[in-house]
Order: C-alpha cells, then sequence, then structure tokens
C-alpha cells in the first residue's frame, strides 16, 4: 500500500502571501506531480495546518483543488485552521470536538 502524506500546506485565499510564496500554487504542483507519478497510490493525507489563517476563502480554494482529484484525500486540521469555518466546506466530523476519525483499509 502506498499511502502520501503533505503538511503544513497554509492555504491562503491571498496569493501571494506577505513573504512571496504562492502556498496555493506548490500544493496544486504537488498534486499534480503525485497524480503524474503516484497515480497508484491508496490514498493521500494532508495534514494541518491546511489553511494559513482559517478564513473562508482558503477552505474554497482547497476545496476547488482537491473536489477533482482522482485520488483519495484525508484531511486534518492543524492550529491555524478553524474547525467551524471547515466544516462549512469539507463534511468531516461536524458534530465532534475535534476533526479525527478512522479510515479502514485492505491490504
Amino acid at each position: 500500500m502506498k499511502i502520501i502524506h503533505l503538511t503544513d500546506t497554509h492555504f491562503l485565499s491571498i496569493k501571494p502571501n506577505r513573504f512571496g510564496l504562492d502556498t496555493n500554487h506548490r500544493l496544486e504542483m504537488a498534486l499534480h506531480s503525485i497524480e503524474k507519478n503516484h497515480s497508484d497510490a491508496s490514498f493521500i493525507t494532508i495534514t494541518g495546518d491546511l489553511a494559513n489563517s482559517g478564513k473562508e476563502g482558503s477552505y474554497i480554494e482547497l476545496k476547488k483543488l482537491l473536489d477533482d482529484f482522482k485520488i483519495p484525500v484525508h484531511l486534518i486540521l492543524g492550529n491555524h485552521d478553524n474547525k467551524e469555518v471547515f466544516n462549512q466546506f469539507f463534511d468531516l466530523c461536524k458534530k465532534e470536538k475535534y476533526v479525527q476519525y478512522v479510515e479502514k483499509y485492505e491490504k
């Protein structure tokens, strides 16, 4: 089983950020590379911080990027993320205090 793990994407609604980095474009390039070179992956886990400041625009942009991605993607929030705003766009554990869950895969 091949698992790909990405972390700390710090997605932004404003591009580029104040440091001159376009984190959105960097994640987009990483996903294209994964799709091209690792299409046999069972899934991708992206751990927080997903968004740099937990703003709505960041999650809108992230959802657009992930909606048509062919490999399953599992998201975990970080300390910069905002669970309430995140849950407006992603349907994960809305009733739970934390976004944590289990996914079972056969070998």
